[in-house]
């Protein structure tokens, strides 16, 4: 049975299953070259197949099982494959279960024996017309065991006058391919080859609509415009991770009780793949799912309990409070950093300002500035602490962690400032990056930094120190990217002021790093007003 969110969507089937389904493969032009090479390499009997993926989670194993189905009705069953999917055995292993999946009776200890038996039975299949192969899967795995791929290449030798006794595919991620390639007798054999790349931004658009297809919605467009290219920028075209946040997306859009997935509900997920604080949709996710079982926990104590109980038998707790909770958080309410009408998040989901947090304990909502938990009493943390835990976490999730006291001794000025979040330090030479500050009057390169107070910029000979309740506007942009170096751009606008700083940062995830600044800044912002407040 379908969970509720996929129900609500309109789907009859899991839309954005990871597991390798052939029916679900979304073949782009680049994924219909690959299965037509891989055809080609077994039907002309070619021997070696090598099939190379830029990344994990490019689709070579929904390929290699779209081709099994394929190649299973066109030969009308005469053909017999060994499909290899964990190769990390020891070299008898791999020979014998080779020998065992291509139909050798008995598999013996010996390696020799095995050989013998492989090479009986691959010119007994070639008698009766069916073509033998093999397929090794996860091949990088190998990379590091040339022995194992020697015994493999050897295998390639089995033929007899007219043709080879058994086809290779092999699979993998780059390190196969530099692994193969330092084996030029190897590398000789396998003259079929294709390397599989990430999708650009119109194949990602087509794989959604794909999908969304294939599972049963036929009536409406899920996804706007701008919600693909957030999924695509953010996955960098890698299908595993377009499915994974398009399907994390239809979940944040139906806690919301959204129309279409719009970029709100893709900045939602994307911010819960790569940090912590929002809970909602994975709490109505969860009472959903238990609700079809007939059971539900007590928001008190968290015990499990009969649907159908008023209270809870365990510590006397009301059992209708859970369904009042959800109800009330599933309206709209209105931002107090950007006044923009916001769904039922522990963020906004347009500029990222916290409007609530989960108590650890209960999982009720409460407002971002409590002290503690209206349900059950718990302490809960201010803002400024759930800013620096998301931030501190969020940073450290894309690996970037900065020591304080590497800076310390260089630039005096941050002795008071509280913890260093982020680091750009200028280097001493004539070059490499720095940071740019970019005023009304002139153009400064330096080091950046932001602190726990205030975000700081430095030259040496003088210093500019931005404190957060001062900033009246912050936007932060992407900017260039150079290489693994990105450089995220902050507009800054102070009171008769405007200020622009880049910052080089080294990352892969520039599209996290944005975010992770914004929010952060945001809710810095607002930390002194709102902790003023708190009882």
């Amino acid at each position: 049975m379908l969970p509720e969110y996929l129900l609500y969507w309109g789907f009859t089937k899991q839309p954005f299953s990871l597991s390798p389904d052939p029916d679900m493969l979304f073949l782009s032009a680049q994924h219909q070259e690959a299965l037509m090479r891989l055809k080609y390499g077994v039907v002309s009997n070619k021997g070696g197949v090598l099939l190379i993926s830029e990344n994990a989670g490019d689709g070579k194993t929904s390929i290699l099982r779209r081709l099994i189905m394929d190649l299973t009705d066109e030969f009308e069953g005469q053909i017999k494959i060994a499909f290899i999917d964990h190769p990390t055995l020891t070299v008898n292993q791999m020979i014998a279960e080779i020998a065992r999946q291509l139909g050798v009776a008995k598999v013996r200890k010996e390696k020799i024996d095995n050989l013998n038996s492989l090479r009986i039975k691959l010119v007994e299949l070639h008698e009766e017309g069916i073509k033998p192969l093999v397929i090794v899967d996860e091949g990088q795995m190998l990379a590091h065991k040339p022995d194992i791929l020697q015994e493999l290449r050897i295998l390639l030798n089995f033929c007899v006058s007219d043709s080879f006794l058994l086809s290779f595919i092999f699979s993998g991620q780059k390190p196969l391919e530099g692994a193969i390639k330092k084996m030029p007798e190897f590398w000789q054999r396998l003259p079929v080859r294709f390397f599989l790349r990430n999708l650009d931004l119109r194949d990602t658009g087509d794989l959604i609509r794909f999908r969304i297809r294939a599972a049963g919605q036929m009536e409406k467009e899920i996804f706007s415009h701008t919600a693909i290219e957030g999924i695509h920028r953010f996955s960098q075209g890698c299908p595993r991770v377009i499915c994974s946040l398009a399907d994390l997306s239809l979940l944040v859009g139906h806690s919301q009780r959204s129309q279409k997935i719009d970029f709100s509900e893709v900045s939602q997920a994307t911010t819960d793949m790569t940090k912590s604080g929002e809970l909602f949709h994975y709490f109505s996710f969860v009472e959903s799912s238990r609700g079809k079982h007939k059971r539900k926990s007590c928001p008190s104590c968290g015990k499990f309990v009969k649907h159908s109980e008023a209270l809870c038998p365990h510590c006397g707790g009301s059992m209708s409070i859970s369904r009042e909770v959800i109800e009330a958080k599933s309206e709209k309410v209105q931002c107090p950093a950007c006044l923009q009408i916001s769904g039922p998040n522990a963020r906004c989901s347009f500029c990222g300002f916290l409007l609530a947090q989960a108590c650890p304990r209960c999982q009720h909502h409460n407002p971002a500035d409590s002290s503690g938990c209206f349900h059950c009493g718990y302490p809960l943390p201010d803002r400024d602490t759930l800013a620096s835990r998301d931030l501190e976490q969020g940073l450290r999730s894309i690996g970037i962690n900065h020591r304080q006291e590497n800076f310390l001794h260089r630039f005096p000025a941050l002795k008071n400032e509280g913890r260093i979040y982020l680091a750009s330090v200028a280097p001493r030479l004539f070059w490499g990056e720095r940071s740019t500050l970019k005023t009304n009057a002139c153009t400064t390169e330096g080091s950046f930094f932001m602190t726990e107070k205030a975000l700081i910029f430095s030259n040496g000979s003088q210093c500019k120190r931005i404190s957060y309740p001062d900033i009246r506007n912050l936007s932060v942009s992407l900017g260039e990217r150079h290489g693994k170096v990105a450089h995220p751009r902050l507009s800054v606008v102070l009171d008769g002021e405007e200020l622009e700083v880049v910052v080089p940062v080294r990352t892969e995830k520039p599209i996290q790093l944005a975010s992770l600044i914004s929010d952060f800044v945001t809710n810095k912002r607002y930390s002194v007003v709102a902790n003023s407040k708190r009882p």
